[in-house]
């Protein structure tokens, strides 16, 4: 069939000292809580260490309480924690440097336990309450408005356990059962049967659950494995990921998934896709004796982002943003469509000068960024004088020379080619990492 063509160029030239949206990440980090039930009284510590694994601190906070789940978002790090036998449970919350941390920042109950994870959706924490059958929890990221009954989980298979948030949707681990839940956080659409075979045992349950853009993975502790399904709950591979050792806690970042192993108290990591498989990555120090409960990801503190304009906008927008110094980018847009009677499939170009050297990951999607669909970058797109032999939704170059270009080529219906965006993430030599969004 033919298919039309719609050219789109976007050049820009400004090097990503500010980024071409003025948007610097300064604050990537990976966190994990170690439990120490007997030696330690059951009190917890966090540990901190950069996405690539490097500045570990093996004990970032020492007294959290005993720690259960864990998310953070751009300003701070939260947790719930029990004490007393786990019939009173509290937000804990520090700052992303560790600072003014505060195991009991705020009451949950005094009578009743949370689960573990911890899911962030705008102002709001949600937890799981522990009880039969369970309730989904929440209570504002300020301490206040604490809410025990939400909704009622779904099912008689006793409390899910393990929460995720990505969006307004919540996803959990049923006991019990080898499946994980969703439903709105409004309590609407829920199910206990989202994914079926997690595990590839009814009576072995997944250990943690985590969400990306497009997919749901989760620790299969019995396959030592992580299973990856999409967000609509098919294509389940109980083994996506092998290698793991009794994985507990599973976490993920733009790019790349992370566990617990709970044999060597280490952190493992892969691509989202399943790629670049590192069993150990971080090796935490834990004790022998001691457990990774929970992991959570930052999602980077500094500036706000400036909006990114398209065409002739942001040639002013990105000089005002990267200051005299650095050339102003350049934006335009042209569409040549060939003819297609049947008018399904459009073939979008993107054309990027990178500006600087330095590591790049980018990532083309469409849709909101807290439930954003990648796009495939389709087999032939070219990053530097690298061609792709295979399309991917995620692509990383190490760009030696600041002229080097992105080309990519993917297919979209008509009416979605012009609703995209290219996030491109520079990592610089000395670590520094600058995010640029390109919006269309």
């Amino acid at each position: 069939m033919p298919v039309a063509r719609h050219a789109l160029v976007v050049a820009a030239a400004a090097a990503l000292t500010g980024g071409l949206s003025g948007a610097a990440v300064g604050a990537d980090y990976i966190y994990w809580s170690v439990d120490d039930p007997m030696g330690g009284g059951g009190v917890s510590s966090i540990g901190r260490a950069n996405l690539d694994g490097t500045d570990l601190r093996s004990s970032l906070i020492a007294n959290a309480g005993r720690v259960s789940g864990m998310a953070a978002d751009g300003n701070h790090l939260y947790w719930t924690s029990t004490t007393g036998g786990g019939m009173a449970s509290f937000l804990g919350r520090a700052g992303l440097d560790g600072a003014s941390a505060n195991a009991s920042f705020a009451t949950i109950s005094g009578s009743n336990g949370v689960q573990t994870g911890l899911g962030i959706a705008g102002t709001q924490a949600y937890f799981i309450v522990a009880g039969n059958p369970g309730t989904m929890g929440r209570i504002g990221l300020d301490g206040s408005g604490v809410n025990l009954n939400a909704f009622t989980l779904p099912g008689s298979g006793g409390p899910g356990i393990s929460l995720a948030v990505a969006g307004s949707s919540a996803y959990w681990v049923v006991p019990g059962a080898s499946t994980i839940g969703a439903g709105g956080l409004d309590g609407s659409g829920a199910t206990t049967a989202l994914v079926n075979g997690a595990t590839g045992s009814a009576g072995a349950i997944a250990q943690s659950v985590a969400v990306s853009g497009s997919h749901i993975y989760w620790a299969n502790n019995s396959g030592n494995a992580i299973g990856r399904a999409n967000l609509d709950g098919t294509g389940v591979n109980a083994s996506f990921i092998t290698g793991a050792s009794s994985p507990r806690a599973v976490a993920v970042s733009s790019t790349h998934v992370y566990w617990s192993n709970g044999s060597d108290r280490t952190i493992g990591r892969a691509t989202l896709g399943g790629g670049d498989i590192t069993p150990a990555f971080i090796t935490t120090g834990a004790a022998a004796g001691r457990s990774l409960q929970s992991l959570a990801i930052s999602t980077g503190a500094g500036p706000t982002p400036t909006p990114t304009p398209s065409g002739s906008e942001a040639t002013s927008a990105a000089a005002t943003a990267a200051g005299s110094s650095t050339p102003a980018p350049t934006a335009t847009t042209t569409a040549t469509p060939t003819r297609n009677p049947k008018g399904k499939d459009t073939q979008v170009v993107v054309k990027l000068k990178l500006g600087a050297v330095g590591r790049y990951t980018f990532i083309y999607e469409r849709g909101a960024s807290t439930s954003a669909k990648r796009i495939p970058m389709q087999k032939g797109s070219r990053i530097g004088a690298r061609v792709l032999k295979k399309t991917t939704t995620a692509a990383n170059l190490t760009a030696t020379a600041a002229d080097a270009k992105l080309v990519i080529n993917s297919l979209l219906p008509r009416a979605q080619a012009n609703n995209w965006r290219l996030r491109v993430i520079r990592t610089a030599t000395d670590g520094t990492q600058t995010q640029s969004v390109i919006t269309r």
